[in-house]
């Protein structure tokens, strides 16, 4: 089964108070490098995503210029989130926003884990993206290896550790 990774770093509690997350131009230019095809993505390739607060949600400060910081110290912040996605009639789940920008839209069904553990999240993370890099190379595809410019959304193929919980 496909999972579909969802990462933020900058959207208060999106995957605990919200039914959708939206990836501006700049990381769908990111996402599409590391998936040429996302945007074709639909219900019958996916009906789970992973929502995760990666390590850089814990430190940063609201976009457009807020001061308050994006973590609110919630429990729920410290544990990924299990996202039975939704999509449109067709069964896109991939919905376009305009200006480049897109959407996808979800509704939580549990929490991967019981107890808040941030470290294991951010392990949790780093394990996905080394599997992503993985079949990224495996494909020939090239992308910059800095994290900076880590997708924060694609597909991954190789089943989640089961040390991680589920």
């Amino acid at each position: 089964m496909r999972v579909l990774i969802l990462r933020t770093f900058a959207h208060s509690k999106v995957w605990d108070d919200r039914n959708s997350c939206e990836y501006e131009a700049f990381q769908r230019q990111l996402i599409e490098q590391w998936d040429p095809g996302y945007q074709e993505f639909n219900r019958d390739n996916f009906v789970y995503g992973i929502g995760l607060y990666i390590h850089k949600y814990f430190t940063h400060k609201q976009l457009y210029g807020g001061k308050e910081s994006a973590f609110k110290g919630t429990d729920e912040e410290q544990i990924p989130s299990v996202l039975r996605l939704r999509g449109d009639e067709s069964g896109s789940i991939v919905m376009e926003r305009g200006l480049g920008s897109f959407w996808i839209e979800y509704e939580l069904d549990r929490k991967l884990w019981k107890k808040p553990d941030r470290a294991l999240m951010t392990k949790l993370d780093d394990a996905l993206i080394r599997c992503k890099r993985q079949e990224i190379t495996y494909k020939g595809i090239e992308v910059n290896v800095n994290p900076r410019y880590n997708g924060k959304s694609g597909q991954l193929r190789t089943p989640i550790p089961e040390s991680f919980g589920q």
